[in-house]
């Protein structure tokens, strides 16, 4: 699935009528959405491109505006024209999902690419989707491999998941236990569900790594407290294997992990 589209509130130091960016930006975060985007028009009618991001993005969420897929890809194509990073991703996640325009994956990659070019994660690992997919592109494992491998580099958790599967399973890349285990954690360290369920049954096997009934048991713990029922349910069978001196010591360890969750990076 493709990531959707992104609203910034950076970017303003080196545009002109910096002070109506920060207004329009103060507006939006206090709620006034209405006033938020008629200051946010009159600036992207002027060329300022963030202010065209984040109108399109209003547009998308229906925020102070009548919701408006066309529109708001006529925004973020005006903002993606003049370079805007996040801009040129949200116009091929547009594409990717027929949203606002007809569907079109090479459109979406081309795009995409532009984007990931410039570095933005995002579009690195929607990139690496379109390769893993086949979609507007010739299906290629190891270049799927190399865009989540950016993506995750940065602390992007969608890629860091997929990148610790390639290194599982050897699709596109030399298979690593090692490396799956620690891709797996970077993400689960920053609440990725499927990793934290993942590391719990990799536990549980003793699978890339020797079994351990406690470790499972945090990582279950983890992803069944977010709301995970697959964690939620593998966890009540590995309590029953645990003695009350190891449960007590999972959940020490359990408490240790939790301060060590981080937010996803956005």
């Amino acid at each position: 699935m493709y990531k959707t589209m992104v609203f910034m509130f950076l970017m303003a130091v080196y545009i002109p009528a910096q002070a109506d960016f920060r207004s329009a930006t103060l507006a939006y975060k206090r709620g006034e959405y209405i006033s938020a985007a008629n200051q946010f028009r009159i600036l992207a009618e002027q060329g300022h491109p963030t202010a065209q991001l984040n109108l399109g993005y209003m547009f998308s969420e229906g925020q102070g505006v009548p919701q408006d897929y066309t529109e708001a890809v006529k925004w973020h194509r005006r903002a993606a024209e003049q370079g805007l990073a996040i801009s040129q991703h949200n116009l091929g996640v547009a594409y990717a999902n027929g949203q606002g325009v007809e569907l079109d994956h090479k459109q979406s990659v081309y795009w995409l690419q532009r984007a990931a070019d410039q570095g933005y994660a995002m579009a690195q690992y929607n990139l690496g989707i379109a390769y893993d997919e086949g979609q507007g592109v010739l299906q290629d494992f190891e270049l799927a491999t190399n865009w989540y491998a950016k993506a995750a580099s940065q602390g992007l958790p969608e890629a860091q998941y997929l990148l610790a599967y390639k290194f599982e399973t050897g699709q596109g890349i030399e298979r690593d236990p090692a490396a799956a285990i620690n891709w797996y954690e970077k993400a689960a360290l920053q609440g990725h569900l499927e990793a934290q369920t993942n590391l719990g049954f990799l536990y549980v096997e003793g699978k890339l790594v020797e079994k351990d009934t406690l470790n499972a048991w945090v990582w279950f713990s983890l992803a069944a407290q977010a709301g995970d029922e697959t964690a939620s349910q593998n966890l009540s069978i590995v309590e029953q294997e645990m003695s009350e001196a190891i449960k007590a010591e999972a959940g020490k360890r359990l408490q240790a992990l939790q301060q060590q969750i981080s937010p996803p990076l956005r």
